[in-house]
Protein backbone atom coordinates (compact mmCIF):
# COMPACT_ATOMS: atom_id res chain seq x y z
CA UNK A 1 0.00 0.00 0.00
CA UNK A 2 2.99 2.63 1.04
CA UNK A 3 5.39 0.70 -1.56
CA UNK A 4 8.15 -1.08 -1.02
CA UNK A 5 11.26 0.27 1.46
CA UNK A 6 13.82 1.94 -0.64
CA UNK A 7 17.73 2.73 0.07
CA UNK A 8 18.52 6.01 -1.23
CA UNK A 9 22.64 6.68 -0.97
CA UNK A 10 23.54 9.85 0.28
CA UNK A 11 24.91 12.45 -1.76
CA UNK A 12 26.86 15.53 -1.67
CA UNK A 13 24.11 17.55 -2.97
CA UNK A 14 20.74 17.16 -1.53
CA UNK A 15 18.68 14.52 -3.10
CA UNK A 16 15.09 14.25 -3.60
CA UNK A 17 13.08 11.17 -2.86
CA UNK A 18 9.65 9.98 -3.90
CA UNK A 19 6.80 7.72 -2.18
CA UNK A 20 4.98 5.84 -3.97
CA UNK A 21 1.45 5.15 -2.80
CA UNK A 22 -0.08 4.08 -6.50
CA UNK A 23 -0.17 0.92 -5.28
CA UNK A 24 -3.57 2.13 -2.81
CA UNK A 25 -5.34 3.68 -5.61
CA UNK A 26 -8.90 3.20 -4.41
CA UNK A 27 -11.99 5.06 -6.19
CA UNK A 28 -13.41 8.12 -3.62
CA UNK A 29 -10.28 7.54 -1.50
CA UNK A 30 -8.09 10.17 0.23
CA UNK A 31 -4.89 10.10 0.95
CA UNK A 32 -2.67 11.26 3.76
CA UNK A 33 1.24 10.62 4.52
CA UNK A 34 2.94 11.56 7.76
CA UNK A 35 6.66 10.72 8.71
CA UNK A 36 6.76 8.71 11.79
CA UNK A 37 9.37 10.52 14.82
CA UNK A 38 11.28 9.60 17.37
CA UNK A 39 10.05 12.63 19.50
CA UNK A 40 9.89 16.63 19.11
CA UNK A 41 13.20 16.94 18.35
CA UNK A 42 13.86 13.87 15.89
CA UNK A 43 17.21 15.28 14.37
CA UNK A 44 15.96 13.37 10.92
CA UNK A 45 12.44 15.28 10.47
CA UNK A 46 11.95 15.94 7.02
CA UNK A 47 9.41 17.95 5.10
CA UNK A 48 6.64 16.06 3.10
CA UNK A 49 5.66 18.37 -0.25
CA UNK A 50 2.01 16.88 -1.52
CA UNK A 51 1.42 15.20 1.78
CA UNK A 52 -2.22 14.30 0.36
CA UNK A 53 -0.90 12.66 -2.87
CA UNK A 54 0.16 9.23 -3.90
CA UNK A 55 3.45 10.20 -4.67
CA UNK A 56 4.49 12.75 -2.17
CA UNK A 57 8.22 13.65 -1.81
CA UNK A 58 10.81 15.11 0.46
CA UNK A 59 14.49 16.30 0.30
CA UNK A 60 17.37 14.57 2.08
CA UNK A 61 19.63 17.07 3.01
CA UNK A 62 23.23 16.80 2.81
CA UNK A 63 24.33 15.24 6.88
CA UNK A 64 25.34 17.21 9.29
CA UNK A 65 25.30 15.67 13.21
CA UNK A 66 23.50 15.51 15.14
CA UNK A 67 21.44 13.23 11.74
CA UNK A 68 21.38 10.11 11.82
CA UNK A 69 21.52 7.41 9.05
CA UNK A 70 18.83 5.75 10.62
CA UNK A 71 15.90 4.59 8.18
CA UNK A 72 13.01 6.95 8.05
CA UNK A 73 9.29 5.68 8.16
CA UNK A 74 6.38 7.09 6.57
CA UNK A 75 2.94 5.88 7.22
CA UNK A 76 0.07 6.18 4.19
CA UNK A 77 -3.41 6.07 5.80
CA UNK A 78 -5.82 5.24 2.86
CA UNK A 79 -9.32 6.53 3.74
CA UNK A 80 -12.76 4.97 1.90
CA UNK A 81 -15.79 6.59 3.81
CA UNK A 82 -15.43 4.90 7.18
CA UNK A 83 -13.04 2.39 5.81
CA UNK A 84 -9.39 3.79 6.94
CA UNK A 85 -6.11 1.57 6.13
CA UNK A 86 -2.46 2.31 7.38
CA UNK A 87 1.08 0.72 5.95
CA UNK A 88 4.30 1.81 6.45
CA UNK A 89 7.46 2.60 4.37
CA UNK A 90 11.05 2.94 5.65
CA UNK A 91 13.54 5.21 3.49
CA UNK A 92 17.14 4.40 4.46
CA UNK A 93 20.15 6.92 4.21
CA UNK A 94 23.52 5.03 2.99
CA UNK A 95 26.52 7.17 4.06
CA UNK A 96 29.78 7.12 2.52
CA UNK A 97 32.32 4.92 3.94
CA UNK A 98 35.24 7.67 5.53
CA UNK A 99 38.33 6.29 7.67
CA UNK A 100 41.02 8.44 9.56
CA UNK A 101 44.52 7.54 8.53
CA UNK A 102 46.80 9.69 10.13
CA UNK A 103 46.48 12.48 12.64
CA UNK A 104 49.53 14.06 13.87
CA UNK A 105 50.10 17.39 16.12
CA UNK A 106 53.29 19.35 16.76
CA UNK A 107 53.68 23.36 17.30
CA UNK A 108 52.30 25.18 14.59
CA UNK A 109 51.43 21.97 12.63
CA UNK A 110 48.44 19.91 12.73
CA UNK A 111 47.47 17.31 10.17
CA UNK A 112 44.46 14.70 9.66
CA UNK A 113 44.68 13.01 6.08
CA UNK A 114 41.87 9.53 5.48
CA UNK A 115 39.71 8.45 3.03
CA UNK A 116 36.22 8.14 1.61
CA UNK A 117 34.17 6.50 -0.33
CA UNK A 118 32.36 10.01 -2.10
CA UNK A 119 34.30 11.96 -4.11
CA UNK A 120 33.22 15.67 -3.69
CA UNK A 121 31.82 15.65 -0.29
CA UNK A 122 33.43 17.63 2.81
CA UNK A 123 35.05 16.14 5.58
CA UNK A 124 34.60 18.40 9.48
CA UNK A 125 36.70 17.85 12.20
CA UNK A 126 36.13 17.79 15.73
CA UNK A 127 37.64 17.76 18.38
CA UNK A 128 36.55 15.12 21.14
CA UNK A 129 33.17 14.26 19.65
CA UNK A 130 30.61 14.91 16.82
CA UNK A 131 29.28 17.75 18.96
CA UNK A 132 32.79 19.08 19.36
CA UNK A 133 34.43 22.28 18.35
CA UNK A 134 34.92 22.50 14.65
CA UNK A 135 38.61 22.17 13.85
CA UNK A 136 38.93 22.84 9.99
CA UNK A 137 36.93 21.20 6.94
CA UNK A 138 38.65 19.46 4.00
CA UNK A 139 37.11 18.58 0.76
CA UNK A 140 37.57 15.08 -0.24
CA UNK A 141 39.39 14.82 -3.75
CA UNK A 142 40.09 11.74 -6.37
CA UNK A 143 42.96 9.42 -5.20
CA UNK A 144 45.68 9.21 -7.52
CA UNK A 145 45.56 5.46 -9.42
CA UNK A 146 45.77 2.52 -8.95
CA UNK A 147 44.26 3.70 -5.38
CA UNK A 148 40.50 4.37 -6.08
CA UNK A 149 37.92 6.44 -3.88
CA UNK A 150 38.88 9.18 -2.54
CA UNK A 151 41.31 11.17 -0.12
CA UNK A 152 41.59 14.09 2.15
CA UNK A 153 44.18 16.24 3.82
CA UNK A 154 43.60 18.97 6.62
CA UNK A 155 46.50 20.93 7.44
CA UNK A 156 46.60 23.63 10.18
CA UNK A 157 49.58 25.88 10.36
CA UNK A 158 51.02 28.37 13.01
CA UNK A 159 47.88 29.91 15.32
CA UNK A 160 45.89 27.38 13.39
CA UNK A 161 47.00 24.49 14.29
CA UNK A 162 46.18 25.25 17.79
CA UNK A 163 48.19 25.85 21.32
CA UNK A 164 48.26 22.10 21.88
CA UNK A 165 47.29 18.46 20.95
CA UNK A 166 43.75 18.59 20.35
CA UNK A 167 43.48 14.82 22.20
CA UNK A 168 40.77 12.63 20.61
CA UNK A 169 39.12 13.53 16.92
CA UNK A 170 36.40 12.75 15.18
CA UNK A 171 35.29 13.16 11.47
CA UNK A 172 31.89 13.38 9.30
CA UNK A 173 31.47 13.79 6.09
CA UNK A 174 28.96 15.72 4.17
CA UNK A 175 27.54 12.51 2.96
CA UNK A 176 26.81 10.63 5.97
CA UNK A 177 29.91 9.19 7.50
CA UNK A 178 31.57 9.13 10.59
CA UNK A 179 34.76 8.12 12.07
CA UNK A 180 36.19 8.68 15.69
CA UNK A 181 37.58 9.03 17.98
CA UNK A 182 41.04 8.40 16.91
CA UNK A 183 43.86 9.67 19.43
CA UNK A 184 46.01 12.35 17.59
CA UNK A 185 49.84 11.69 18.41
CA UNK A 186 52.62 14.07 18.91
CA UNK A 187 55.77 14.12 15.93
Amino acid sequence: MAGTDQTIARRATATPVTLDGTGSTTAGATYQWEQVLTGATDPDKMTLTGATTLKPTFTLPVYKYPMTNNPLTFKLTVTVGTDIRTDEVKVTPTPDRVAIGRAEWKSGDFRVTGTSSAVGSVITLHQGSLDGPVLGRATVTAAVAPETGGVFTLRLRDGNAGPRNPGTIWIESSVGGVAGPTTVTNR
